[in-house]
């Protein structure tokens, strides 16, 4: 029940978000036009960049990792040669 109410809220407040965005970027004076246009501009910079830091973040704090082959001999090399097959 729970999941049905947040489902029904979020499409209402898509749909009265949509409309009022619509309304302010159509039907009002051009100087209300051109500031919803420099607000959505800056908003989508802003979410842009903010995905940005948050991934160039998570290449500084993710440890890197070698994989280091064990010394083998040259019979086990033998063995797992491709020539053997």
């Amino acid at each position: 029940m729970k999941r049905k109410i947040l489902g029904i809220l979020l499409v209402v407040v898509a749909l009265v978000t949509l409309t009022t965005y619509t309304y302010l970027l159509f039907f009002t004076e051009a100087t209300m036009q051109l500031r919803v246009l420099r607000l959505t501009v800056y908003i989508m910079v802003v979410v842009l960049l903010a995905v940005l830091i948050a991934v160039g973040y998570m290449f500084l704090r993710t440890p890197s990792f070698s994989i280091t082959l064990p010394d083998m001999s040259e019979e086990d090399e033998e063995r797992c040669s491709s020539k053997n097959i």
